[in-house]
């Protein structure tokens, strides 16, 4: 799947509400700890198939975040109208010769955990805080963990828009009719 807002359309209908607040937190925290699993897994001898699903865990949430937001979709979040946008954009930044190839590594790593953890704080001082939630700044912080991931991604060599086609499979196996907390429980894949 390459378009990003039919990507957005498709895993939000595994997406229940269970109001504002608690939806902006819970897709923050999702975000948060797909995160650390697919760090996780960048700090092991992990499977491509591992990451790419860790990967597209975290697009999940994103997309699901900038939903609930009013305002905000994934495309105006990620500046782009297709995955593959992006994957050109990062290829052009990224170095032809990689000489340290953990020194790289563990400067994605760190940088997406600020940028995990900028988003957390921002959206702790909104729902628990009363502060309002800066458009600009949460775009920015979302758009960071996507950038920093994907840059993760496509150093893997995965590809952005295989990523989210098994994604969105997966959830579809899973939820063929939508997202339920039965389904949830007894989900066999």
């Amino acid at each position: 799947m390459n378009n990003i807002q039919e990507y957005q359309e498709a895993a939000v209908r595994t997406f229940e509400s269970k109001g504002y607040e608690l939806d902006i937190a819970a897709m923050t925290l999702g975000v948060a700890g797909e995160v650390g699993e697919f760090v996780e897994l960048l700090n092991e001898d992990s499977s491509l198939g591992d990451i790419n699903k860790e990967a597209g865990d975290v697009l999940w949430y994103l997309a699901t975040l900038s939903h609930i937001v009013p305002g905000l979709s994934l495309e105006s979040v990620l500046q782009a109208n297709t995955f593959d946008e992006i994957e050109e954009w990062i290829c052009r930044k990224l170095p032809f010769d990689i000489p340290n190839i953990p020194g790289v590594l563990s400067g994605t790593v760190r940088e997406l955990n600020c940028d995990t953890a900028k988003l957390c704080d921002m959206v702790k001082k909104h729902v628990h805080q009363g502060h309002g939630l800066d458009m600009y700044e949460l775009e920015e912080a979302m758009r960071g963990v996507f950038i920093t991931l994907a840059y993760s991604c496509i150093f893997y060599g995965l590809s952005l828009k295989d990523i989210s086609q098994k994604n969105i499979d997966k959830l579809m196996k899973r939820y063929p009719n939508g997202f339920s907390p039965e389904a949830s429980i007894n989900r066999t894949c």
